[in-house]
């Protein structure tokens, strides 16, 4: 899951050719930030952390995506997080976009959201060919980010993508050596159980 923000982050920002681009995780109904685009860590307790996770909270909440400056007025329940953000990051314009898991079966269902991720710009505001190729790389995101959330909360999860990564490096030779070392081993435990041989005990 961390590898897949991450990835989201830097190559959306790559193609976005934006300045800063952040992934968000839903837990309940607030938002966790997992990725920031061109950072390999960040601290959560930051008041920029915080303050981008509860405006990514409201904005979730809300279900529609917002794109800052843009003319309108907002409700007091994402301005105001929303103020206090840009005036700790001092981002000139910011978009923050709902990731909407996409339907696994023709099921009316309203589609679950999965998080949000952040555009940011710093020198210069969003304009309508950012906007519109952020919209288009929403889907595809959104998918990704499914994907990663559903093998994450899969049953011994960690341990079998561990396992897979392990039997993967043990390829060609390498595997030919365990193979003959773990035959070796089950022929010397088969041996051990079931060739009898005495056993003399002496006692008082």
């Amino acid at each position: 899951l961390l590898a897949t923000c991450y990835a989201i982050a830097n190559e959306s920002r790559r193609l976005l050719v934006g300045d800063r681009v952040s992934v968000l995780v839903r837990h309940g109904a607030a938002c966790r930030l997992f990725a920031v685009s061109g950072a390999d860590s960040f601290s959560r307790r930051a008041n920029c952390v915080q303050f981008l996770e509860r405006v990514a909270g409201a904005v979730v909440a809300a279900g529609d995506a917002l794109w800052h400056p843009a003319g309108e007025a907002l409700p007091p329940q994402i301005e105001a997080p929303l103020d206090a953000y840009l005036d700790e990051s001092h981002a000139t314009g910011v978009g923050i976009l709902p990731l909407r898991a996409v339907p696994r079966s023709d099921s009316s269902a309203e589609a679950k959201t999965l998080g949000a991720m952040v555009v940011e710009c710093f020198y210069r505001r969003p304009d309508e060919p950012l906007r519109e190729t952020t919209a288009a790389l929403v889907p595809h995101i959104a998918l990704a980010l499914q994907n990663a959330l559903e093998l994450a909360r899969l049953p011994l999860g960690r341990f079998l993508r561990r396992l897979g990564s392990l039997l993967h490096s043990l390829r060609g030779r390498r595997l030919a050596v365990c193979g003959i070392v773990a035959a070796a081993i089950l022929v010397v435990v088969a041996a051990l159980s079931l060739v009898p041989a005495d056993f003399s005990v002496e006692a008082r």
